[in-house]
């Protein structure tokens, strides 16, 4: 498969974890998250580029969800900004992306994340989704290599 054939898949992976966000009811936390989570510029820095490699072509790059791949899921995309992801706790937006949608009973449509990323860069990406909350991200790209 081409990079670009890739790029797609990824992102269409990607749009499934939001779905997934979107239809979190309730999931046990795990002890300690909170304290053991990152949010530090390089944490961000981190979540950003991964974000933005793996999450935007669904989500969008504001986390709208409203990427390039968000027209051809059904469910669309969560809106990572909207009330409904705002209101989950930082370990129920671990688990979504860890575990997909299927993982905790949600749309199988949200892929699991968890053997593609590492712990950390899971949550740098729920310390950049939390940013994403507090506005959208400044206008300057990252480099691939990043």
């Amino acid at each position: 498969m081409t990079r670009k054939g890739d790029l797609i898949a990824n992102g269409i992976l990607s749009l499934r974890l939001i779905v997934g966000l979107v239809c979190v009811v309730s999931l046990s936390p795990r002890d300690g998250f909170a304290q053991q989570q990152e949010s530090g510029p390089r944490s961000l820095h981190v979540g950003r580029s991964t974000f933005e490699h793996y999450c935007a072509v669904c989500h969008g790059k504001t986390g709208a969800g409203n990427g390039l791949n968000a027209t051809f899921l059904d469910p669309p995309p969560a809106d990572l900004t909207g009330d409904e992801v705002i209101s989950l706790s930082d370990e129920e937006i671990y688990k979504v992306i860890e575990k997909g949608g299927a993982g905790v009973d949600l749309t199988p449509t949200m892929p699991p994340w968890g053997k593609t990323l590492s712990s950390d860069q899971i949550k740098a990406l729920v310390a950049y989704i939390r940013a994403l909350q507090k506005g959208p991200p400044s206008p300057k790209g990252i480099r691939l290599s990043d």
